[in-house]
């Protein structure tokens, strides 16, 4: 591929996946800031007008942020709660709807995994709440973050790099979730 066309599918693709996350939320008519590698937003819902407030980034390619996989920050149902979304790949789990994701941060050992459950366009993941919090404890401590999650279903497997800088800073924007 050419230089110039690789550097705009990757703008695209960035851009691709903020307005599906936008889109996704139902929000609109906020505010967002870059943080470090992390994107801050506070936005309207337009339904319920309730504040919806969430921090990501995308996953790192050769040092690049690469739009079509991100991991989040965020309150779901008045809790705190990790995601990955992966736009490009779709997975279908196991007769539960989960998938295996393993992670490591910096040079520490990985983890033999956990399963979480899939979104339900199959396009996203989310941990188990009870996790989020050691999870989130460890994200702290660390620069970086690799995650590799597998499909039991066909053996499919996205592992991704992230940068964690701007983290500390960014996480009291959605934390302590407040109804």
């Amino acid at each position: 591929m050419r230089p110039r066309y690789v550097a705009f599918a990757t703008l695209l693709r960035i851009a691709t996946a903020t307005i599906i996350l936008l889109v996704a939320t139902g929000t609109a008519y906020g505010q967002s800031n870059w943080i470090g590698a992390f994107r801050s937003s506070r936005r309207q819902d337009l339904m319920d007008d309730t504040e919806k407030r969430y921090i990501y980034t995308s996953a790192l390619v050769a040092g690049q942020p690469l739009g079509s996989v991100s991991i989040s920050w965020h309150c779901r149902d008045n809790e705190s709660a990790f995601s990955v979304v992966m736009l490009n790949n779709p997975m279908i789990g196991n007769s539960k709807g989960q998938v295996l994701v393993r992670m490591r941060f910096d040079t520490a050992p990985a983890s033999s995994g956990d399963y979480w459950m899939l979104g339900q366009s199959g396009t996203s993941v989310r941990m188990p709440k009870e996790n989020v919090r050691q999870f989130t404890t460890l994200a702290l401590k660390a620069v970086r973050l690799a995650l590799q999650i597998s499909d039991p279903y066909d053996g499919e497997t996205l592992t991704n790099a992230f940068s964690l800088d701007g983290l500390a800073n960014s996480l009291p924007i959605v934390w302590p979730c407040k109804p």
